[in-house]
């Protein structure tokens, strides 16, 4: 199946809103460049500094420039690469931090292939935490810090927002 030419996405265009400066948008699909794959998402995490920057607590080094779309913690299908990379093929199922540039709220975004890595065989995947990165990796330091580093390798709940999920630390 061909990649389209226009994709939605949720971007904002300036600091601040909270979700009422969230905008959907109609936009046109991200080309990777040397070094990036190019994702049909399937998933994606917002963390506290994706609600940071949009406050413009890291002004004026991010965003670069709006409109922008947030959120770099991506989960999908590598559906295009750009020149060089070789480690990826379109049909790959992947996991991938697209951190400063965002791009997660979209159909597509693009990634570096550096930061992407092919996600979990599918006997994990039924611990929907493996795909998020960031979340998963900030679950696994705090239990270090507080000298529960025992419970790696365990399945244990972790509760975030509205849900509790089961993640393999």
């Amino acid at each position: 199946m061909a990649t389209p030419r226009t994709m939605r996405a949720v971007q904002y265009d300036k600091y601040g809103g909270g979700a009422e400066g969230l905008k959907h948008v109609e936009v046109p699909v991200p080309s990777p460049k040397k070094g990036e794959v190019l994702l049909k998402m399937e998933a994606a995490s917002i963390n506290p500094i994706d609600w940071e920057i949009q406050k413009g607590m890291l002004r004026p080094f991010l965003p670069g420039k709006f409109p922008f779309t947030p959120v770099g913690d991506l989960a999908g299908e590598v559906v295009e690469l750009g020149s060089g990379v070789t480690n990826f093929k379109p049909g790959d199922k992947v996991i991938s931090i697209s951190f400063p540039s965002g791009g997660g709220l979209a159909e597509y975004a693009v990634a570096p292939a550096s930061l992407t890595v092919a996600r979990p065989p599918e006997e994990f995947r039924r611990t929907p935490c493996v795909q998020h990165g960031a979340n998963s990796l900030m679950a696994r330091q705090q239990l270090d810090d507080i000298g529960m580093a025992s419970l790696r390798r365990q399945s244990v709940n972790v509760a975030g927002g509205k849900a509790m999920r089961r993640c393999y630390l």
